[in-house]
């Protein structure tokens, strides 16, 4: 009698393993790198607001504001000659109000035809800055 053996085929065992644990490796370094990149784009905070601004005759015109609102209260107007010297500011606490696209700054305190920068500060971050040059 002829005696039949059985032979397993052990390297495709090893092959399938193989490459399920390659792939596992592969997706497991990549939802780290996710995760990891995820957390150098974003700090958590939301970013600072910006107002654009132009001067509007004798006032500042308040044109827009990204990444607002922005509460009066907080906020403050800084007004410097063209040597960088405060000539002056504003600041205002009205709980509740907040800036928006239209308002108009009224600079009152200034030298006719000198030039300023007027600047918004808002959370201890300028927000806004604008050239003024008072009318003569």
């Amino acid at each position: 009698m002829n005696k039949k053996s059985v032979t397993t085929n052990q390297k495709a065992v090893s092959d399938v393993i193989g490459v399920v644990v390659i792939v596992t490796i592969v997706v497991a370094l990549a939802a780290a790198v996710n995760v990891s990149m995820r957390g150098m784009s974003s700090s958590g905070l939301d970013p600072a607001p910006f107002v654009s601004m132009i001067q509007s005759g004798d006032n500042v015109l308040i044109v827009a504001i990204q990444n607002g609102p922005i509460e009066i209260a907080g906020m403050k107007i800084i007004v410097e000659d063209s040597s960088g010297n405060p000539s002056g500011y504003a600041s205002f606490n009205t709980p509740g109000t907040y800036l928006k696209g239209g308002d108009m700054i009224k600079i009152d305190g200034v030298t006719l035809g000198e030039e300023y920068t007027v600047s918004l500060v808002y959370s201890a971050s300028i927000v806004g800055q604008v050239v003024y040059i008072a009318p003569p």
